[in-house]
């Protein structure tokens, strides 16, 4: 480690443009491999049944803030792109699934890697070694995340709350609110724009 929706067409368009996600995609580095995300006028139902169905874990009206913490960044799709095609290329930051393994199992963005929001909570006997993945250092008490990785931290959608707990929980653990950033689309935009993301071997 070094994982409803109505976009209006023009937006559609200006991402499609703008990251030039239609027909040749945007490609980016990952780990020595190129990546590519693409964009289909084709939307994959099932798929967008599925994220929106992992993230009805309450009852009512099920929709999370749009702002984490007032220091984090909120970010939408063109800003998913450029971190990708920037800090993931460069290796200076990580695209992380806060879902858990089973919902991740569902479909993940291409080149995040999973940090289940728990795994990093003070009751986890390893998070130590999961803030230290992430670039912390031990420093008396606590770390020191200055040499840390930039994180870009989504979920299923605006109908999980697995990535704002995650941001939370960082936060707590001192881990620097400018290099943290949230995408609350999730899952649930990604499919809903037809933007491709990794699927389940059949």
């Amino acid at each position: 480690m070094k994982k409803i929706l109505r976009a209006s067409f023009a937006f559609a368009i200006m991402l499609s443009t703008t990251a030039q996600a239609q027909s040749e995609g945007t490609s980016f580095v990952f780990n020595g491999q190129r990546m590519v995300i693409t964009q289909s006028p084709q939307i994959n139902t099932a798929a967008l049944a599925a994220f929106a169905e992992s993230s009805e874990n309450c009852t009512g009206l099920c929709e999370n803030a749009l702002q984490v913490d007032r220091r984090v960044a909120k970010v939408g799709e063109i800003e998913l792109i450029k971190f990708l095609t920037c800090q993931v290329e460069d290796g200076s930051g990580l695209l992380t699934d806060a879902r858990i393994p089973r919902e991740r199992q569902v479909g993940f963005i291409v080149s995040s890697v999973n940090v289940p929001t728990q795994t990093v909570a003070p009751t986890n006997p390893f998070s130590a070694q999961i803030l230290a993945a992430l670039g912390g250092v031990p420093q008396g008490n606590g770390y020191d995340f200055s040499n840390a990785y930039d994180l870009m931290i989504y979920d299923s959608g605006p109908g999980s709350e697995q990535a704002q707990q995650l941001v939370a929980l960082l936060i707590d653990a001192n881990f620097p609110t400018e290099k943290l950033a949230y995408y609350r689309g999730g899952m649930q935009v990604c499919a809903g724009l037809g933007l491709s993301f990794v699927e389940p071997q059949s």
